[in-house]
């Protein structure tokens, strides 16, 4: 994400963190939406395959304002003669069989039998979710369109421990699985996921669509996203850095796609320029990258892997209007979202302690690639005001904390989401480079 807080706090004693059981581990996700934009619920479905790793008889995964209706487990027996047993757990029927616990926001399915381990699993659960107006989880947002109309638009925000509110899952960085989606939705809107849709039809009633989306990389759930609305674009086709084509569009709602002209052409230098400077071509596993302008947007932008969001000042330019120093933060934001979609994405950290490296990293990058991109800027000159000394300010402050705090449960997540973490931690990687020297600080990204 972009644009910390610039808010601190300190850490005492160490204590065990609050984490799921290791009894199961997900490998794929294939989730199925219905959002409802008058009631703000979404009816769903999602299927998860498991690798069972110790014999239990109990699924545990994080679930918030979330009501399950029902689950179905199909499992296979440890000799692996192909032998599978079907368990349908009907939720109004047996109202033991879940036991949510809103503090740790989990839900505890409770199995007729134990899964047994070293076999492999399939949890099959209809749920409904809320589309609240927090700019959290899966939320929605309002804006006037240009003919003076009040228009609605839904998207997510699952950073750090949101995807939880969307849809039951192990919502930790570490457990990282594939992900199909697919989307029902009004016909006359537009849908997005994270990756290119694969197939849209007309439902038989004609009022909505089903959109399906290809299979993602594997990535942890809080890079996984949806917006639905009435949304325009812009767009390039350009080489990702290695020969092949990647589709760059940026999304925004009616009348608004000439301002994002400059994100664009943002888009399609950086990109290009962090496949070369990491040694990897993200057109091997993204054929898109989106970029949505929101009108309703709680940080600066998120990083999600191919479905870019952002609050609408961070990506939108009007030439009319704006300066430089307008479009130098938004050339920085776009670049910060695009350096995560290697560093973040590709690689995520295990746990949340290791934030500081995630978006440190990516607020060094971002500045290595506007250095490129516009080096009549001279960024690097403004990083002593801007980066280090938001860092030292809030560095000198009691509430003061170090670049790596392990944090403990989930409710404490956001908390380190600062300057610190954000600009000390670029100071810090800045430093690193200067010793070693930019060219075999990137020769050691790329082994």
């Amino acid at each position: 994400m972009c644009s910390p807080s610039t808010s601190g706090s300190a850490t005492t004693a160490v204590q065990p963190r609050e984490v799921l059981p290791k009894t199961l581990t997900p490998t794929h996700y294939d989730l199925r939406l219905t959002p409802d934009l008058d009631k703000f619920v979404s009816d769903g479905v999602v299927a998860i395959s498991v690798r069972v790793n110790e014999t239990t008889d109990t699924i545990v995964l994080n679930a918030a304002d979330i009501e399950i209706h029902s689950v179905q487990v199909v499992a296979a027996d440890a000799a692996k003669t192909k032998t599978k047993t079907k368990l349908d757990i009907n939720v109004a029927a047996n109202k033991d069989a879940i036991k949510y616990d809103t503090a740790v926001q989990t839900a505890s399915i409770k199995l007729p039998i134990a899964l047994e381990a070293g076999t492999e699993a399939k949890i099959v659960i209809a749920f409904q979710n809320i589309i609240n107006d927090q700019m959290n989880g899966f939320y929605r947002g309002y804006y006037t369109d240009p003919d003076g109309v009040r228009k609605v638009i839904v998207s997510t925000q699952f950073e750090a421990t949101s995807a939880r509110l969307a849809l039951p899952c192990w919502d930790e960085p570490a457990l990282k699985a594939t992900f199909d989606v697919t989307l029902v939705v009004p016909a006359h809107l537009t849908a997005l996921s994270n990756m290119h849709s694969i197939s849209e039809k007309i439902l038989e009633n004609s009022e909505t669509k089903e959109v399906k989306f290809a299979t993602t990389p594997v990535m942890s759930t809080y890079l996984l996203a949806f917006a639905v609305g009435e949304l325009e674009y812009i767009e390039a086709v350009a080489d990702a850095g290695y020969g092949q084509n990647i589709v760059h569009r940026v999304y925004t709602t009616k009348g608004l796609k000439e301002q994002g002209r400059f994100a664009l052409e943002v888009s399609v230098k950086a990109l290009a320029f962090f496949a070369r400077c990491f040694g990897f071509d993200m057109a091997k596993i993204m054929s898109k990258m989106d970029h949505v302008a929101l009108p309703e947007f709680e940080m600066g932008a998120m990083e999600n892997w191919g479905l870019i969001t952002y609050r609408s000042v961070r990506l939108l330019v009007d030439p009319k209007s704006s300066g430089t120093r307008s479009k130098m933060l938004v050339a920085e934001v776009v670049c910060h979202e695009l350096a995560h979609q290697w560093f973040g994405n590709l690689t995520s950290p295990d746990w949340w302690m290791y934030l500081w490296l995630n978006e440190g990293f990516a607020t060094w990058a971002a500045s290595l690639a506007v250095d490129h991109v516009f080096p009549e800027w001279k960024i690097w000159d403004q990083f002593v005001t801007d980066d280090l000394g938001r860092a030292l300010q809030l560095d000198s402050l009691r509430s003061s904390h170090p670049i790596q705090v392990d944090v403990v449960r989930a409710a404490d997540i956001s908390q380190i989401f600062d300057a610190i973490s954000y600009a000390k931690g670029c100071a810090v990687i800045r430093m690193l480079v200067a010793h070693l020297t930019l060219d075999k600080f990137l020769d050691g990204l790329k082994t």
